[in-house]
């Protein structure tokens, strides 16, 4: 009864906010509402959901909490010192004014807070997020992960005294400079990725709008940045001061340390069956068999079919809204480049932005090179170059561009058909980076510098990129486990897959602790191996370019990109013996056998996937139409609405023909199995109607089409181009998409029948092990975190 009485309370219209975004007309927009609103009592009485501040304590404390860990896990500490900042409405300006100070205390790996931390050695990672302004009231928040119990107290300490030096000796022109404009790029670009613009703006307002401010408040920055500027031009505004107010002289602070546990999973499960056999104890028979009814309604009620009339009244596109032909992006390869090296060029409306992908083909590596990848890309962006150290790096890249990043990325050549081939793979490395159009040779000039002379010699910085990253993956797999169970999956069945375990998945992880040993036994050697990756990689006979932007600002670039190229150096000879196109061999990929991966949760991911098509069949578009129906029909309705996980998903591979079956944060283990197991069923059994094809059709052009900035349209057409994908191979893959027949869906069910998948769950020691008494086929069970200095592959 109070459930529903809240519900009716603050549910109600009279307490909520109405945004809409569009070009649509905005008196439909009204009518819309009108006809939504009309069904409520306008009488009923407004409640009050407005939230007070909490007035800010006079007294630092401190807490102690526990997580749970393994037996043979490390048992290492975490600490993050948190201040609550205001107990007052901040305005725009002070807002803008405390996300510059989080930048410059914590927004990059030289950021002097984040890099004093690191350096310190008392931790593997930097935590904590550092500024959230979300709520009514900010907070800062900073600490370490990975503490030596004996090192604990040292962190508070050093956090403190840094903070004092910091506001003493204050920040750099140089420093503020590149922070600003770093925010302010960010700002004006408004790049939302993928995400749509329209909930973006959406979400900025209610930063502001749910807290009874104005909208605009949550979006708005041009005035707050001008005052910002002129007071800092005018010496009123210092960020030592600020930093003395909101932090140091600031008594709300609470630092929390984290201990592990190795009782606590085991603890709290004895816990909660204590308390449930009590509460049973006390409850009469009477109770105990209404709960009984109730459930089986419950199930009874999640199981049933929606009433098509009912579902028929939400409004929804259809077919007809459906664009039938691939959007096609401008493309032009420029001619006549020095050593004809390509250049692809998307004329697209960035603002005077240019957006530049510069690429070096890794075809000379050797498989034994790939894990270095990871501290190869972070080391050449982060340990600075012959003339500028890491500092005045990041700095110079905060002042003249948008940022820098360097990554690599693994694709297949486009084929008609299923081809797994080592021939049929392509790696880059790739730097990506932005700027304006004024400073196109600035970022040009940048990028040349971390490729060719960044200082790859730094041994104190290998080892924390190491260890934070160990860290970090140990952390991600008991929180996303469903995307390793994913990498694991595949890396059984195709070397793109086995690329990625080595260089992001389990593999990898185990790796990373014997890379520390060698790092630290060995530099000479670990050197090397990465002065020899990047005479392998950065060379002008792998290079491709790839600029998006608008035509004005792509006519003044030929003669900045030839430089850029002519400056490259040319290739080494090198043997090719050992690198990866001579050298591969299935007998690599990693052996079939399902997989129980041990880490501390209280919940699994469970995943079950193989191929589908085989080697040189043909894959209909309709395979990824089937499959998002089973995700988001079969899989949410058993996984996620009766089984109670969090998500369940159906994932397949248009150009590798495999299937795969995930779920995440899952209380179940064995029912899910099974669950996969009769999804062929459900298709064959299934009376499929056009409603629901057509759903299926809308729901995959919806992948499909996701929103994309003008960016994004420029790397997603040189993917195209990189893989050799043509327009009418688009169209046609689109076509069979749009035209999906219930015949196609009984098709798939067979192939899916006689899937001869291997299945790999992430979970606890416990969980595997039950689930081992029950299946005929037994998990390999495998620790994914091992003690310090156990030397282990899985």
């Amino acid at each position: 009864d109070r459930f529903r009485q809240f519900h009716k309370d603050y549910y109600h219209p009279s307490n909520s906010r109405v945004f809409f975004y569009g070009d649509d007309d905005p008196q439909t927009r009204l009518e819309v509402l009108d006809q939504y609103l009309g069904q409520f009592d306008s009488s009923s009485p407004s409640i009050d959901s407005s939230i007070a501040f909490q007035k800010k304590g006079d007294k630092p404390w401190k807490q102690v909490e526990y997580f749970p860990v393994s037996e043979d896990a490390p048992k290492k500490h975490m600490l993050t010192v948190n201040w609550l900042l205001n107990d007052r409405p901040l305005s725009m300006k002070e807002e803008l004014a405390l996300d510059v100070l989080d930048h410059l205390l914590l927004g990059t790996a030289s950021s002097v807070l984040h890099k004093k931390l690191i350096e310190s050695g008392l931790g593997e990672s930097v935590c904590g997020g550092g500024l959230s302004g979300e709520l009514l009231q900010s907070t800062f928040s900073v600490g370490l992960k990975g503490i030596k119990p004996e090192k604990v107290d040292e962190v508070e300490h050093l956090i403190l005294e840094t903070l004092n030096e910091i506001a003493d000796q204050g920040f750099s022109n140089e420093a503020v400079a590149a922070s600003i404009n770093t925010i302010e790029f960010h700002l004006r670009e408004f790049n939302t990725g993928s995400f749509p613009r329209g909930l973006s703006i959406m979400l900025g307002m209610l930063r502001r709008w749910i807290y009874d401010g104005k909208p605009s408040h949550g979006i708005q920055f041009e005035e707050s940045l001008n005052m910002l500027k002129e007071e800092l031009t005018e010496g009123t505004l210092s960020f030592s001061d600020l930093i003395r107010e909101y932090l140091l002289q600031n008594n709300h602070r609470l630092t929390l340390e984290m201990k592990p546990s190795t009782t606590m999973e085991k603890d709290d499960a004895e816990l909660e069956k204590t308390k449930l056999k009590r509460i049973k104890e006390s409850m009469s028979k009477e109770e105990l068999n209404d709960i009984v009814e109730r459930t089986q309604q419950l199930k009874q009620f999640q199981e049933q079919e929606d009433d098509p009339e009912v579902l028929a009244k939400i409004p929804r596109v259809g077919l007809d809204d459906i664009e039938r032909s691939v959007k096609v992006i401008p493309l032009e390869v420029w001619e006549n480049m020095s050593d004809s090296v390509k250049v692809v060029t998307h004329d697209l409306q960035t603002n005077g932005i240019l957006y530049a992908d510069v690429a070096f083909n890794m075809h000379a590596l050797s498989l034994e090179e790939y894990p270095y990848l990871s501290v190869f890309r972070r080391l050449v962006m982060e340990s600075g170059t012959s003339t500028m150290d890491d500092v005045a790096l990041s700095r110079r890249i905060g002042t003249v561009t948008g940022g820098i990043r360097a990554n690599s990325m693994n694709m297949q050549k486009h084929k008609d058909t299923v081809s797994n081939s080592v021939e049929n793979v392509l790696s880059l490395f790739m730097f990506r980076g932005k700027a304006v159009r004024n400073n196109t040779s600035d970022l040009f000039d940048l990028i040349h510098s971390v490729a060719t002379d960044a200082n790859l010699d730094n041994q104190a910085k290998t080892l924390e990129i190491l260890r934070e990253q160990k860290i970090q993956y140990e952390n991600a797999v008991v929180s996303s486990g469903h995307s390793f169970v994913n990498t694991r999956i595949a890396s059984r069945h195709s070397l793109l897959g086995y690329l990625s375990e080595i260089t992001g998945g389990i593999t990898y992880l185990q790796q990373l602790g014997l890379m520390i040993n060698e790092a630290e036994s060995d530099w000479p050697g670990f050197l090397h191996k990465l002065e020899i990756m990047r005479k392998k990689i950065c060379c002008r006979e792998n290079l491709v370019i790839n600029l998006t932007a608008d035509q004005k600002t792509l006519n003044n670039l030929r003669e900045t990109v030839n430089h850029f190229i002519q400056r490259i150096p040319k290739a080494e000879r090198h043997s090719c013996a050992k690198s990866l196109r001579f050298s591969w061999d299935n007998s690599s990929l990693l052996p079939m056998e399902n997989e129980g991966l041990i880490v501390p949760t209280q919940v699994n991911y469970v995943g079950k996937g193989g191929l589908m098509y085989s080697e040189g069949e043909r894959i209909p578009g309709s395979s990824v139409v089937i499959s998002k129906f089973l995700g988001t029909g079969y899989l949410w309705n058993n996984v996620r609405v009766i089984g109670g996980a969090y998500g369940g998903f159906a994932s397949f591979g248009p150009s590798s023909g495999r299937m795969h079956f995930l779920s995440y944060r899952d209380p179940n283990l064995v029912d899910t199995l099974s669950t996969y197991d009769r999804a062929h069923e459900h298709l064959d059994t299934l009376e499929i109607s056009d409603d629901m094809i057509q759903k299926a059709i809308i729901g995959a052009i919806g992948d499909m089409d996701s929103p994309k900035m003008p960016d994004q349209e420029g790397f997603e057409s040189f993917q195209h181009y990189l893989r050799g994908e043509s327009v009418a191979s688009r169209q046609a893959w689109r076509d069979e998409v749009i035209n999906t027949t219930a015949a196609d869906f009984k098709a798939f069910a067979q192939r899916l029948a006689k899937l001869q998948g291997n299945v790999c769950v992430v979970g606890s020691k416990a969980s595997l092990e039950a689930a081992n008494e029950e299946l005929s086929e037994k998990l390999k069970l495998v620790h994914v975190v091992k003690p310090d200095g156990v030397k282990s592959r899985l």
